[in-house]
C-alpha cells in the first residue's frame, strides 16, 4: 500500500498547477489548494503571501490584528520569505457619503480619521513594522478615492513607511495621489539607490523651509547615478521633483541636492502643463536622459498656447535610441 503522505505528482508539476491557479488570479482556489496536502500547501501559501494589499478604514484594526496574528504563528514563520509585494491603501468611506468638499477640507479629514482609528494600540504600525523585515520588491502608497494627507499624525508611522521606501531589496515603488509629501523622503528614496522602477503620480511636495527662506544647504554627497530604468512622474509639483534632482528652477539658487544623473532610464512618462521656466527644466530634462531613452511619453495637461516645444526638440529625440514617442491631452 502506498504511503499517504506521499505526493501523486511530482512536487515539480504540482507547483506548476499552483502556478496556473495564480495566474488565474483566484484566490479562493488558492486557498483550496493550501487544504489538499502537505505538497499542494507549500507553493499555495507562497502565492497566497506574494502580494499583500492593505486598505487603512474604519475595519482596518481587527483586519491588520488577524492578519498579524497568523503572520506571528508558530506555523507559518516560513511566510515572511514570501512577501515580495505590499500596497497599501488610504481609504475614507465616510467621505464618500458626504457632498463634495474643499480640497484642503478633505485632506485634513483624512488625516484626522485616520488618526482616530488608531487610539491606543496601533495595528497598522506593527504590520508594517513586520513587513520592514521581509523581502520586498515593490511597495505601493497610495490614495483611493480622494488625496490622503501627509504626514500622518503618528510620526512612528511615517518613520515605518520611510523605511519601506527605502528597503534595500526593493525594486519598483509608487507613490499616488499624496497631497503635501515631504521632500526629504523622495530625495532618501532616490539616494538610496536601489529602484529599477519608480513611480510618482498625482503628488504635491512640500518644499524645503530653507528653500526660500535663503538659507540653502548643499550637500556635500557627490553626484548620484541612478538605477532607475523607468521613472514614471506625471502630474507631480515639477519644481520639487527637480530640486530633488538638482536642477534648480530658479538659476540664481543653488539646490540643496546632488546632481542626479540617469544613465540607465529607458522609459521615461511625464506630463507638460507648466510655463516658463519649469517648461525649459522639463525640456532640458527630457533632452538630457534622451541618449538612453528608449520610450518616451508625454502627457499634455490643460496646455496653452503654440505646440512648439515638442516639434522644436523632436529631431534631437530622432537622433537617439529613442523608439517609442508618444503625446496625449488630458
Amino acid at each position: 500500500m502506498s504511503n499517504p503522505t506521499t505526493p501523486i505528482l511530482p512536487q515539480e508539476i504540482i507547483n506548476l498547477i499552483v502556478d496556473e491557479v495564480a495566474s488565474q488570479n483566484s484566490p479562493e482556489i488558492l486557498r483550496s489548494c493550501a487544504l489538499v496536502s502537505r505538497s499542494f500547501s507549500s507553493p499555495s501559501r507562497r502565492q497566497l503571501f506574494s502580494e499583500i494589499e492593505i486598505d487603512v478604514d474604519e475595519t482596518l484594526q481587527p483586519r491588520a490584528k488577524r492578519l498579524l496574528k497568523v503572520l506571528k504563528h508558530g506555523q507559518n514563520v516560513d511566510l515572511m520569505v514570501f512577501i515580495r509585494s505590499l500596497k497599501v491603501f488610504l481609504v475614507s468611506p465616510q467621505l464618500e457619503q458626504r457632498q463634495p468638499a474643499p480640497s484642503s477640507s478633505i485632506f485634513s479629514q483624512m488625516a484626522t480619521s485616520i488618526s482616530r482609528k488608531f487610539p491606543h494600540e496601533n495595528y497598522l504600525l506593527k504590520l508594517l513594522s513586520f513587513f520592514v523585515h521581509a523581502p520586498l520588491t515593490s511597495f505601493a502608497l497610495q490614495g483611493k478615492r480622494v488625496y490622503a494627507m501627509w504626514p500622518w499624525t503618528d510620526e512612528r508611522t511615517n518613520e515605518v513607511v520611510r523605511q519601506l521606501c527605502t528597503i534595500s531589496s526593493l525594486k519598483s515603488l509608487q507613490i499616488s495621489r499624496i497631497y503635501g509629501l515631504h521632500i526629504p523622503l523622495i530625495g532618501e528614496i532616490v539616494r538610496a539607490n536601489t529602484l529599477q522602477e519608480f513611480r510618482v503620480n498625482e503628488v504635491s511636495l512640500l518644499l524645503s523651509q530653507h528653500f526660500y527662506a535663503g538659507d540653502i544647504t548643499v550637500y556635500s554627497h557627490a553626484e548620484i547615478s541612478s538605477r532607475i530604468e523607468k521613472l514614471d512622474i506625471k502630474r507631480l509639483s515639477y519644481t520639487g521633483m527637480f530640486e530633488i534632482f538638482g536642477r534648480s528652477i530658479d538659476p540664481l539658487l543653488p539646490v540643496p541636492h546632488p546632481f542626479v544623473s540617469f544613465s540607465c532610464l529607458r522609459t521615461l512618462v511625464i506630463t507638460i502643463s507648466s510655463p516658463e521656466p519649469t517648461i525649459t527644466i522639463i525640456w532640458g530634462f527630457i533632452l538630457g536622459v534622451a541618449s538612453t531613452l528608449e520610450s518616451l511619453e508625454i502627457e499634455e495637461l490643460g496646455w496653452q498656447g503654440e505646440y512648439v516645444d515638442i516639434k522644436r526638440c523632436l529631431p534631437s529625440l530622432y537622433n537617439t535610441h529613442c523608439q517609442t514617442f508618444r503625446t496625449h491631452a488630458a
